[in-house]
């Protein structure tokens, strides 16, 4: 048996460090600049998405675990939130900054998911030095050098774009982590299916990684789809083959052309979540004969992940039938979000190599797994991220990237199988059948697959020595401080919104203050007063502060910054009332405004009636 446990004491306890090594690298070359400020630091690139995020972070570590809309805390909030929730009670129980913990948390799963790759790499191989190179997969680019040097992506249309693994990381948010336990999964699972294992391991590990998949709905919709359409999609796959069955390929084939013309109708009739599961239906004979062919204990693995997926599940199912605004809205925005352009064949290019490679040695040493892992998961890859087609339009480029990290994840693994040791009983049967032709197609694909990867090195390239991208927010500056203090001051005083000049940002002020800021954003949640806090964002944005909307959002506080030119305080002295002031000196660490003098005073205003 190839497992751990065939591994001497000394070989194990050297397959840890070199799997340590691994991942601590990895977690070096993706968040550098990160650690370099002690985890007190926020990635500004794309931030608006993070610090809607954070506000919920904010909210538990505070010690406020609910279901509205974290910004006022009001209204409602289907959007799935354990991870952040959990993010909130790491900050809680070890009394960090939210942002210390966002950090924290996302880069320990980061490590944790390349030490579990590097193990399993390591087990598969049956080489312990394999372990080292865990951090390549996501070290893979998309050959976006070639349409656009100096870059790291690829824009197609609207807001969609095609980028690497190490973007897809980058944000350190729940996509970020569910892709990291989808990645963990794959490799727990191919240590154990594809090396000779117990019943009982292999079983407890499917368990146990069934119930991961499942509480990603909770985490993050779109890890959570393109983990259990992947997982779906290999286990069907490997089923078919197994079998060498016609008609389940002929089933597996006629469904998938029923996706394609029964979706948009099943969409137009019960929405896009309905949709997403109505897309599952290719998987379903192969699925099917699996669970024949394991006596029932596929679909019991498949009730766990329904058990764990079923919380978040069931809770956007209520909202759309209660008609929740929000949902209505984040649906109908999904548009012109397709992959459908020829640079997205180039884009695919290393997965498409890499996944055939894998199935092509499959065949040559007739292991299922291994084919169901290449055409599976190359089947999987192409359905999903053409959902906009069959009706679900689920951000398909989005899913494109998460199936990418994850087919890298795979091919890692697959690759390791191929270039590891290989038994002196096979190597004999090898020669006896004159499989020599077979072994060297596959050390040509193998060799091409590293090739390509090897020539997206200038997408990693890009992405690490572009300046946008090292520019971090420090919530422990003067200024950011004065904000915070005074808004939780402002909440202590009397539980009202709190709005805020043109030059303080009420995304900062709420996840270091954690009060109640008149604010939302807009693809999260809405508020009860949705138009009026609406109002006041869009008049703040204006220069202006509409004081019939904050009457009727409940605002009855302002935060404004002496130093800005557009001075609130003087402009509306007759309507505010001053209560505190804090004064500070900008310093290194101060993303500074342009409307901003190098110093100035915060300060905290009562609304008068």
């Amino acid at each position: 048996m190839t497992t751990m446990r065939s591994f001497t004491s000394n070989r194990r306890v050297q397959l840890a460090m070199f799997a340590a090594i691994a991942g601590v690298s990895h977690t070096l070359l993706q968040s550098w600049t990160i650690l370099s400020t002690g985890l007190g630091s926020l990635r500004v690139w794309f931030a608006h998405d993070q610090l809607g995020y954070l506000s919920m972070v904010s909210n538990v570590a505070d010690g406020r675990i609910n279901a509205l809309e974290p910004d006022t805390e009001t209204g409602s909030n289907t959007y799935p939130r354990a991870y952040y929730t959990a993010v909130g009670l790491v900050a809680r129980t070890f009394d960090l900054h939210p942002v210390q913990a966002w950090n924290g948390t996302a880069l320990t799963l980061q490590f944790a998911m390349v030490f579990v790759l590097g193990i399993a790499m390591a087990v598969i191989s049956r080489r312990t030095w394999m372990a080292l190179l865990a951090p390549l997969p996501f070290l893979v680019g998309n050959f976006a050098w070639v349409f656009f040097p100096g870059d790291w992506s690829i824009p197609l249309q609207s807001h969609a774009v095609l980028w690497g693994p190490f973007l897809a990381l980058f944000s350190l948010n729940a996509e970020a982590a569910g892709l990291c336990i989808g990645g963990i999964v794959l490799a727990a699972l191919a240590m154990a299916w594809l090396r000779p294992a117990s019943p009982r391991a292999r079983w407890i590990t499917s368990a146990a990684s069934a119930a991961a998949i499942g509480s990603l709905a909770n985490f993050q919709t779109y890890s959570f789809l393109a983990s259990i359409y992947a997982i779906g999609g290999i286990l069907a796959a490997i089923e078919i083959h197994r079998r060498r069955s016609v008609p389940l390929l002929v089933a597996t084939a006629v469904a998938t052309i029923l996706v394609f013309i029964l979706g948009p109708a099943v969409s137009a009739a019960t929405g896009q979540l309905p949709t997403l599961m109505f897309g599952l239906l290719p998987f379903v004979p192969g699925l099917l004969a699996l669970a024949v062919t394991t006596r029932g204990r596929l679909a019991l693995v498949g009730a766990i992940a329904v058990i764990f997926a079923a919380p978040q599940i069931v809770i956007t199912m209520l909202g759309v039938a209660a008609g929740d605004p929000f949902l209505t809205f984040r649906t109908a925005s999904n548009v012109d979000l397709g992959i459908i352009f020829w640079r997205t064949i180039a884009a695919s290019g290393v997965a498409a190599v890499g996944l055939l490679a894998i199935a092509v040695y499959g065949l040559w040493r007739r292991q299922s797994a291994l084919i169901g892992g290449g055409a599976g998961l190359a089947f999987t890859m192409i359905l999903v991220s053409v959902n906009d087609l069959w009706g679900a339009n689920a951000e398909p480029y989005r899913l494109w990237i998460n199936t990418y990290l994850l087919a890298l994840v795979a091919i890692a693994l697959g690759l390791s199988r191929m270039l590891g040791r290989v038994p002196r009983l096979i190597r004999r049967s090898e020669a006896a059948d004159g499989l020599r032709t077979h072994r060297r197609a596959v050390t040509v694909l193998a060799g091409v697959t590293l090739i390509a990867a090897g020539a997206t090195a200038p997408d990693f390239w890009s992405y690490a020595t572009d300046e946008r991208l090292r520019a971090v927010w420090n919530p422990s500056t003067e200024r950011e401080r004065a904000q915070a203090d005074l808004a939780s001051a402002a909440q202590d005083r009397e539980d009202a919104l709190i709005a805020v000049d043109p030059c303080i940002d009420p995304r900062t002020t709420k996840v270091s203050s954690s009060a109640r800021i008149a604010y939302y954003h807009l693809g999260m949640a809405w508020p009860d007063e949705y138009e009026a806090v609406a109002a006041i964002v869009q008049s703040r944005l204006d220069g202006q502060f509409d004081f019939e909307a904050a009457e009727q959002s409940g605002t009855g506080w302002i935060l404004t910054d002496s130093s800005c030119v557009l001075d609130w305080a003087e402009e509306y002295a007759d309507r505010l009332e001053l209560v505190e002031s804090r004064d500070y000196v900008l310093g290194p660490d101060d993303l500074a405004d342009s409307l901003l003098d190098t110093k100035g005073t915060i300060s905290l205003y009562r609304v008068l009636d």
